[in-house]
């Protein structure tokens, strides 16, 4: 029996997978061929995690999570011990391919990249955000912070207008 393999014989294919060929013979005339293939399957693995993220109440944050796998992963966003804010956010993704050759074989790797928008944010929208990215073989889940600091405001109005003269000192409470 001899059994042999093509590799890849699909270029435009994102996974990684082979084609067997097998065939038997002996001393009778005539011989036995049977075909098989390989899909190599790759478990989840996050490949930028999000950065932490500092703004003022009132402005937008974003947070990034892009993950790689095969089957492609499915990526999900939540808050630790919360929700998220209904109504203020949004979730856009984007598939891409990232190629790259061990020892002489092409490799092409799913990527899905992950983006969740924080909109109009309040000090009730810090806190610690949750990426979890899986596909049928595992999960992996990282985090990232959000930290939602008050607008600048005065206490005191300072006063429209003052009046005085060239050498006077001037107190001037805000």
């Amino acid at each position: 029996m001899l059994c042999g393999r093509n590799s890849n014989p699909d270029p435009g294919s994102f996974r990684t997978w082979r084609i067997y060929k097998c065939t038997a013979t002996n001393i009778f005339p005539g011989e036995a061929v049977a075909f098989d293939s390989l899909v190599v399957q790759d478990g989840t693995k996050i490949v930028k995690k999000p950065s932490p993220v500092i703004k003022e109440e009132g402005h937008t944050a974003t947070f990034t999570c892009t993950a790689s796998g095969s089957p492609t992963p499915k990526i999900t966003w939540s808050k630790l011990f919360d929700s998220l804010p209904a109504g203020r956010y949004k979730v856009s993704q984007e598939r891409a391919v990232k190629t790259h050759k061990i020892n002489g074989a092409i490799i092409k790797t799913k990527l899905l990249s992950s983006n969740l928008t924080l909109m109009n944010l309040s000090t009730t929208n810090s806190g610690t955000y949750i990426c979890e990215a899986n596909n049928k073989l595992n999960n992996k889940k990282v985090i990232g912070q959000s930290t939602v600091l008050r607008a600048l405001s005065f206490r005191v109005l300072p006063p429209s207008r003052i009046e005085a003269r060239e050498s006077d000192r001037v107190l001037i409470r805000c």
